[in-house]
Parts: C-alpha cells; structure tokens; sequence
C-alpha cells in the first residue's frame, strides 16, 4: 500500500490496464492477513477462515494473471481450468486435513499453479517483441513474486500440518520463520510493481 500511495504522489511510474485489478486484489489481500492476524491475537481460531478465503485469492490472482494478457478462448480456458483445480483441492483438502488444521493439499496446489504461471508467462514475456528492458516491466515484478512465492512455499505447505503435529514447542517457530522470510521477499517484489518507471524515449 505504500508503494501504491509513493506511486500516486509522484508522477513517472507506469499504470498498464490491469493496475487497477491488481490494486483490488491487493487490497482484499491484505484485509484478510488483518482480519486473520485480529482473530489470532483474540484467541480465536482462524483456519476455517482461511479454509474459505484462500480460494478467493487464489481466484483473484488468475484473474488478474489473466486480464495482463487476455489472449484466445484457449487461454481463458486455461484458467479456469486452474482456477478449478484450485477449488477441487480446497474442498478435497478440506475433507483430508479437516477445519483445524492447514489445507495442505489446497496451498500446495496453488504453490503448483503460481509455480505453472509464472514460468509461462515469464518464458512469454522473455520471447515477445518487447523492447523495454525486464526490469522495467510490472508483469516482471509480479510474475517474480509468483515464482518466489511458488518455489519458497510448495515444500511447506506439503509439510505443514505433519510439522504441526512432530516438532517440539521449542522449534515449532523455525518453519514459519523461514517461509515467513519467503512471504516477505514475495511481498516486496509484489510492491515494485507498482514502482516500475515509464520508459523514456531516446
């Protein structure tokens, strides 16, 4: 959000179409982490929630994939297909790990799917004609963070709930200290799309 208001008071970065879905998803992202983080604190247990929020932003991500390069029927069947595998393995995950443990099998899919798209859409971003250098593109940025996040997380999140149930309380904290460490970089990385400036001419 701070990259986002950085990005509105000064002039010079660059605003693609999809910007505003983007900025959408964000900011439904980051009410849930607050809502998520209010019911911890309570003392209220929150994995039901995210039982049935972690779809939604799954959703909300492909769309936002998608509407950067809309392409034919093909790909938007594509993505639906994803985005019901997603919903497959939450319900499916549901029903394995129950409502007080993590839906192993629905964060490890959508690590799968990150890791599916991010690749694609990179390999297609690195063979267009585009001249603009990489590091100055905003579906670099974004496609970055997904390939972070989808590489950092997948082994965790197949792991998660049997770490929850074996380690001792005095190492408990180490797994989600690292990914934790693996959400941050995909957060910064999700910030400079935001911040990526508009190319000048020679």
């Amino acid at each position: 959000m701070a990259a986002y208001l950085l990005a509105r008071v000064r002039c010079g970065f660059q605003k693609p179409s999809w910007l505003q879905a983007y900025l959408i998803f964000q900011v439904a992202d980051l009410v849930q982490g607050l809502v998520f983080e209010a019911m911890a604190h309570m003392g209220i247990r929150n994995q039901w929630l995210r039982h049935l929020i972690q779809p939604v932003i799954l959703v909300g991500m492909l769309a936002v994939v998608y509407k950067i390069r809309p392409g034919s029927n093909r790909r938007r069947w594509y993505f639906v297909g994803m985005a019901g595998t997603g919903l497959a393995a939450a319900v499916t995950g549901y029903f394995i790990n129950g409502i007080a443990f993590r839906n192993a099998l629905f964060t490890s899919t959508q690590s799968l799917i990150y890791l599916t798209i991010s690749v694609l859409e990179m390999r297609h971003l690195l063979l267009s004609e585009n001249e603009k250098r990489m590091g100055a593109s905003p579906e670099f940025w974004l496609y970055a963070a997904l390939l972070t996040y989808a590489s950092g997380t997948l082994l965790f999140n197949a792991s998660s709930n049997y770490f929850l149930q074996t380690l001792p309380p005095h190492l408990i904290l180490i797994p989600w200290v690292v990914v934790g460490l693996v959400h941050a970089t995909y957060h910064i990385l999700m910030a400079k799309v935001f911040l990526c400036p508009t190319p000048t001419s020679s």
